[in-house]
């Protein structure tokens, strides 16, 4: 299958905004076509920015994917939890929610918050807990080529090469190259700590890209 272009990919904003608007930003200009929010666009913690928040990723066009915090944002609205917005404004961030899909696909990669799953407990249990069975379980049951997620908050790369698996730390200093005779978990840093990342189908590359510089 033939990818192209550049993809960026916010992971973990948690209600973050000055950091959501710095990894667009950051991405834009490294050339990202699209956006994607890999979950957890919303702290359950918290009651604030909601507006603000989505006025940002629907005016750059982001799309998001569900995570466990926004399913109980969500949650909690239908419950009358959120004290700080008008009705009007209440309505439309429960209905954006309801409408968060817990997944998305482009091309052969599959847009998630951690595990690819149609189901609630996917977005609570991380992929990554320090070994590779869970990563081999999840190369075992789908065939994508690659998995891009959230979750976990740390910069983590799953390589499927030859029916093993391996787990690799991303480094900032190097890119990471895809080759068709392998596959990936990808696991993005969260936004909230300065992370995002930037896939480039013309080069066949990952860059892991931190938002702000010192």
């Amino acid at each position: 299958m033939k990818r192209f272009g550049k993809i960026g990919l916010i992971a973990d904003s948690h209600g973050n905004l000055p950091a959501t608007i710095a990894a667009i930003n950051c991405l834009k200009k490294n050339g990202a076509e699209r956006l994607y929010q890999l979950g957890d666009l919303f702290d359950s913690a918290l009651d604030n920015d909601f507006m603000d928040i989505l006025q940002a990723v629907c005016s750059h066009n982001v799309l998001s994917v569900k995570g466990n915090n926004d399913y109980q944002v969500e949650k909690g609205l239908d419950n009358g939890w959120v004290s700080n917005l008008a009705e009007a404004d209440r309505s439309y961030v429960r209905q954006y929610l309801q409408n968060m899909p817990m997944k998305r696909e482009v091309y052969d990669i599959c847009i998630t918050h951690s595990q690819p799953y149609d189901n609630i407990r996917a977005f609570y249990e991380p992929i990554d807990d320090g070994g590779t069975q869970r990563a081999e379980k999840i190369f075992r049951d789908t065939d994508y080529f690659m998995i891009c997620c959230g979750h976990s908050h740390h910069p983590v790369l799953f390589r499927w090469r030859s029916g093993r698996v391996s787990r690799e730390e991303l480094s900032e200093k190097y890119r990471v190259p895809f080759l068709s005779s392998e596959r990936y978990i990808l696991i993005v840093g969260a936004v909230d700590r300065g992370e995002c990342g930037l896939l480039d189908f013309e080069a066949n590359v990952y860059r892991r890209l931190r938002i702000y510089k010192d």
